[in-house]
Parts: structure tokens; C-alpha cells; sequence
């Protein structure tokens, strides 16, 4: 499963990643990628008007860190990924930067979902 945009201040909490990870594991997910916003200026200029809608509070942090760049420093996604990959264990699946390790016959069952 893909969780995406991982947003953060809005949904990269602990509580928040763990409700998404238990979910995953409930509904039978084999594995879970959490991936974080990227904004390019074309989605910059979207997104910014409904994060001063309904997160002000949080306009000038995304402004920092989207100000010059598209993606998220290096060490919020390598924080985001250490933990997902620990919530995935706890709830018996592999984050997904663990799959190739996974057996794909099984990953083929779930795919056949998609026919």
C-alpha cells in the first residue's frame, strides 16, 4: 500500500502513521510505502491556499521548506521511513524499502485483486 502524501504537521504524526500501518495490516496489505509531500511549483501554488485554509498555523514551516525545493530534507524522509518500517514490524508487514525480500507468488494473490 502507498501512503501518500505523508504531510507533515498534518498526518506524519506517530498516531497518526501507526492507524494508517494497523489498517494496512487489517485489510491484508503485504507491505507499506510511506512517501512524503513533494511540491513543485505548480502544486505549490495549489496547496498553499488550502494549508492557509485549514492549517495557518503551519504556512510558515511549508514555506521554509518548500521555499527553494521540491522535496523534503533528506533526514524528515529517513525519520518518516525508520519509523514506518518499526510500525510495519510491529503489525507483521515489511515497509516496502523491504520487498524485494518478499516472496512475489504471494504478492501475485494480491494483485489478482486489481483484474
Amino acid at each position: 500500500m502507498n501512503c501518500a502524501p505523508i504531510l507533515p504537521g498534518i498526518t506524519d504524526s506517530p498516531r497518526d502513521l501507526e492507524s494508517v500501518v494497523r489498517a494496512a495490516a487489517q485489510a491484508g496489505a503485504l507491505s507499506v510505502a510511506a512517501i512524503p509531500l513533494f511540491l513543485k511549483p505548480c502544486a505549490l501554488k495549489i496547496f498553499m491556499p488550502f494549508l492557509q485554509e485549514n492549517f495557518p498555523h503551519l504556512v510558515p514551516l511549508y514555506k521554509a521548506r518548500y521555499a527553494d525545493r521540491a522535496f523534503l530534507p533528506v533526514e524528515y524522509s529517513k525519520r518518516i521511513s525508520a519509523l514506518v518500517k518499526e510500525l510495519c514490524r510491529q503489525h507483521g508487514i515489511i515497509a516496502r524499502d523491504e520487498a524485494a525480500q518478499v516472496n512475489y507468488q504471494e504478492l501475485s494473490e494480491q494483485l489478482n485483486l486489481f483484474s
